[in-house]
């Protein structure tokens, strides 16, 4: 995808995130495909029926998108719009789903965590996923289940809130499983610049995936 059509891409979810009067935006920053480098190239999904349909069919791609507003006890709100890197756990989950193996739907709890380490495919879990500084100790936010704004779209939106001080948010992960330490990891976001969340943030997270 180029650059203009992710920029695009980006500007239209970011109109998702509503800011009350009330609200001060601190920073309304795009993260655009190649700020997570060449580790998080765009994961493709294609299939063919050679026989039938010959090399010259077009791949359908398949990306995902996190739209995150971070909005702090004072009011200030932090919004990015970031694209995701799948790991090799990811990819073959989705694979064991479209066999009958694993629900699908069980992909929909929002993971959040402090590390800022790079993408790399063998990558299991967040790599410093929060704990007790969830507002339910252990435990991520379970996300929605719904179509995204056009019919090639799904989304999962979902609140995280922070009830201790020293939170730096580095990553964003789709998990499978609601607690800590448990569950497949289906996407990797990093956030860059990483903000700071203290006490009392909610973490809102929207997370696309498109087929086109």
């Amino acid at each position: 995808m180029t650059r203009s059509r992710w920029l695009l891409m980006a500007l239209v979810l970011s109109a998702c995130a509503t800011v009350s009067p009330t609200e001060r935006v601190i920073s309304d920053d795009l993260m655009i495909g190649e700020s997570l480098g060449d580790a998080a190239a765009r994961t493709r999904m294609h299939g063919v029926l050679e026989l039938s349909l010959g090399a010259g069919v077009p791949t359908t791609q398949l990306h995902g998108v996190l739209s995150l507003v971070v909005t702090t006890p004072d009011g200030q709100v932090h919004r990015r719009v970031a694209p995701n890197a799948w790991p090799k756990s990811g990819e073959a989950y989705i694979v064991n789903a479209w066999r009958g193996l694993v629900p699908l739907s069980d992909a929909r709890y929002h993971a959040l965590g402090t590390s800022t380490a790079a993408f790399a495919e063998n990558q299991t879990q967040c790599q410093a996923e929060l704990t007790n500084q969830y507002g339910v100790d252990n435990v991520r936010a379970t996300g929605t289940l719904d179509q995204g704004p056009t019919p090639n779209a799904f989304q999962s939106l979902a609140k995280n809130t922070i009830d201790r001080s020293g939170v730096v948010l580095g990553e964003v992960c789709i998990m499978t499983d609601p607690t800590v330490g448990q569950g497949v990891m289906i996407s990797r976001i990093l956030i860059s610049p990483p903000i700071d969340a203290p006490a009392g943030t909610v973490v809102t997270t929207i997370y696309r995936v498109m087929f086109e």
